[in-house]
């Protein structure tokens, strides 16, 4: 009887703790019912015939394509991964097939071909708050078969804020199902269709398919043998379209490769916040920054910060911001991001090492900058500010120089030697700043600009220090 009552107690006990938070979780991924996340009713119209189509097999390139995200279980030191029942792209072919069909573009034998690529399907908890929030990224190109030609091409987003993964995916669905059909630019095609009679050649000559231009050395990621680095945290923004101002050539492909990257040296894909091109508003960076750092960072968590965009000067200090897609080089105190805001809130983290990688300038240049209406460039300098003692910023340029990008290699010059530079086998910052510094000049002699980056604090300060490879 004795030892009855102390198994009950025992087992009591195990309850309390585990209903407090005290035990991990033990349960399997939390599945995601992908029949359930097509929208049923569309809100959108069926529209007058354009041209058929032939669909080509949708392309999944993200890294691991069972999962959709994770989330920490509360109080409990467990996290739960979100998985789908089957293969997410058969829900976006899906989506695709039916708005198109609505705006009269069907599927049909056809010498169009439509190709997809899933750049993101993701779905996580909200830093600080009870929901989940998700993001999907589907880009779509139209290819003459004929010729091999991109006729066109287009990146299309859904994004949604639930209480549970299944209810924030099928709303993200739905908004990516609605910006298919508000935006019609496919449709402007349908006069080259209608140029061969409506009808398909049959017996169309076919032309030599198109040299394809050999791929980038740093797009081929090497296996760095990295250990998994499970308290590693990373914030990368690529800003290439803006709302109201000229693009950054390639920003969002920076951030895209820097992001696999650091997948690659060991940082885990729930641990890198990812913002680019309209997600990138200013209140998205100040929560990636301001919120899921500091709720998400350990003592023993190394951080990095990478942001490609525009930059500009503040017209009256001459102060530093990064523009965020909404940004206003004209109002930037109130809808910009400044260096020094970014600099003191990663400061304020208590943990041993902290980068910030800068691919832009803030003279107001041009290039990478914009400048406030009416204001004189290569006037306003700004200089990296007094930086913590636990942080290091590796910066495109130095004063009033320009940060240029590469059409040839379709990245920014300095973030693709960068990126080169880790492939290169360069582990510190001191060591890929001296590898790229000469590179970078050189290329951009090349391209008729100034252009060498900067570092702070100084490399000698820097040896033995920051290691972007463990």
């Amino acid at each position: 009887m004795k030892n009855f009552k102390y198994l009950i107690f025992v087992l009591c006990v195990l309850c309390m703790l585990y209903l407090s938070g005290c035990m991990p979780a033990f349960s399997g991924p939390q599945i995601v019912r992908t029949s359930d996340l097509i929208p049923i009713q569309p809100s959108y119209q069926t529209k007058a015939v354009a041209f058929p189509v032939t669909y080509d097999r949708f392309l999944d390139v993200r890294s691991n394509r069972n999962v959709l995200g994770h989330y920490d279980t509360f109080g409990s030191g467990g996290t739960v991964t979100i998985a789908p029942d089957r293969d997410i792209s058969e829900v976006f072919e899906s989506i695709v097939m039916r708005v198109f069909e609505r705006k009269g573009i069907p599927s049909g034998s056809s010498i169009f071909i439509l190709k997809g690529t899933i750049q993101r399907a993701n779905v996580g908890a909200v830093p600080a708050s009870q929901n989940m929030d998700a993001e999907l990224i589907l880009e779509l190109s139209l290819i003459n078969s004929n010729t091999g030609a991109r006729l066109w091409q287009k990146s299309f987003h859904g994004i949604a804020v639930g209480t549970s993964p299944q209810q924030t995916l099928a709303l993200a669905f739905q908004d990516l199902a609605a910006s298919l059909d508000k935006d019609d630019s496919i449709l402007g095609l349908k006069q080259t269709f209608l140029a061969s009679g409506g009808k398909i050649p049959e017996t169309a000559e076919r032309k030599e398919p198109e040299v394809k231009k050999p791929v980038i050395d740093i797009h081929n990621i090497p296996d760095f043998k990295s250990s998994p680095l499970p308290n590693d945290l990373a914030v990368v923004i690529g800003i290439e379209n803006y709302q109201g101002l000229p693009k950054s050539d390639f920003s969002k492909s920076d951030a895209v490769m820097v992001k696999d990257y650091l997948k690659a040296l060991g940082f885990q894909e729930r641990n890198i916040e990812f913002i680019a091109n309209e997600r990138a508003t200013k209140s998205k960076i100040e929560t990636a920054v301001e919120g899921w750092l500091p709720n998400k960072v350990k003592k023993d968590s190394r951080i990095i910060v990478y942001y490609s965009g525009h930059g500009a000067p503040e017209a009256s200090t001459g102060d530093a911001y990064i523009v965020p897609y909404d940004g206003d080089p004209n109002y930037l105190t109130t809808s910009g991001y400044s260096l020094k805001r970014l600099y003191e809130k990663l400061g304020k983290l208590e943990i041993k090492e902290v980068v910030v990688v800068l691919d832009s300038c803030f003279s107001g240049a041009g290039g990478r900058s914009v400048l406030a209406k009416g204001a004189r460039p290569l006037v306003m300098m700004t200089d990296i500010m007094t930086i913590p003692s636990n942080m290091a910023v590796l910066s495109a340029t130095q004063g009033t120089q320009i940060s240029t990008s590469s059409p040839e290699k379709g990245h920014g010059v300095f973030t693709y030697y960068f990126l080169k530079a880790l492939k290169d086998g360069k582990k510190t910052l001191a060591e890929i700043y001296e590898y790229i510094k000469s590179n970078v000049e050189d290329e951009a002699k090349q391209l008729n600009v100034q252009q060498s980056p900067g570092i702070s604090p100084d490399v000698e300060k820097l040896k033995g220090r920051f290691s972007l490879r463990r």
